[in-house]
């Protein structure tokens, strides 16, 4: 069994930062993969799947960007009109966990226009957009239950809160020193597929709408 963790850019100036680690926790595969558009996704994804494993090995893969959109905006009045002061974006996990960034509803997505309700400053939401065809890549290839969601940001206080016997060796070496944030971040998102996998996890927000999952202490 084997990790992936991928952390989602739509920047020219960044690529998609990809981390592999194997089921012993050591770090494989530290990459930085060319990818700006959805129609490159499917290539990256093929070329994912050949270096995360041998064939008939299993693969988890945890990905740091929205599943996918919300079905219709979220009315937080429901007796008054949905507008700007009465709707909200983002679905249930995103608020819980006060995400910068919140997914905006299918039908803005579909029209290539901005939700009239979103509140975030230029509506920058390209990078969902490649995030969204990851999982639909993935889903072609992979169980749906081995592909899931993850914050990094939210993963990074869960783990504080774990045993800290329980450590990861990096050779720092190893990270680009103008991507090194975005790697950490694909290292913490399969260090999470490893918790998820192993049941130590809890799932946060709607899984109808696209749950975040965050490591936990196991057990007894």
């Amino acid at each position: 069994m084997v990790f992936l963790g991928i952390d989602v850019s739509a920047s020219k100036k960044k690529r998609q930062a990809i981390a592999l680690l194997t089921e012993s926790l050591e770090l494989k595969e530290l990459r930085l993969e060319e990818c700006t558009t959805p129609e490159e996704v499917p290539a990256l994804v093929e070329r994912l799947l050949e270096v995360a494993g041998q064939p008939g090995e299993q693969i988890v893969v945890a990905i740091d960007a929205p599943r996918r959109a919300m079905r219709e905006c979220r009315n937080t009045r429901p007796e008054m009109p949905l507008t700007r002061e009465t709707g909200r974006c983002g679905r249930k996990a995103e608020l819980i966990i006060g995400a910068i960034f919140y997914t905006p509803c299918a039908e803005y997505f579909e029209k290539g226009l901005r939700c009239p309700i979103d509140r975030i400053k230029g509506g920058q939401h390209r990078w969902m957009e490649i995030g969204f065809t990851f999982f639909e890549e993935f889903d072609r290839h992979l169980p749906a239950e081995d592909i899931i969601e993850v914050f990094p940001v939210e993963s990074y206080k869960w783990l504080a809160r774990i045993n800290k016997s329980e450590k990861l060796m990096l050779d720092l070496g190893r990270f680009d020193p103008k991507q090194k944030a975005d790697q950490l971040d694909a290292v913490c998102a399969a260090l999470t597929a490893h918790y998820y996998k192993v049941g130590n996890f809890t799932e946060i927000g709607d899984p109808a709408e696209g749950a975040i999952i965050v490591p936990e202490r196991g057990r007894p």
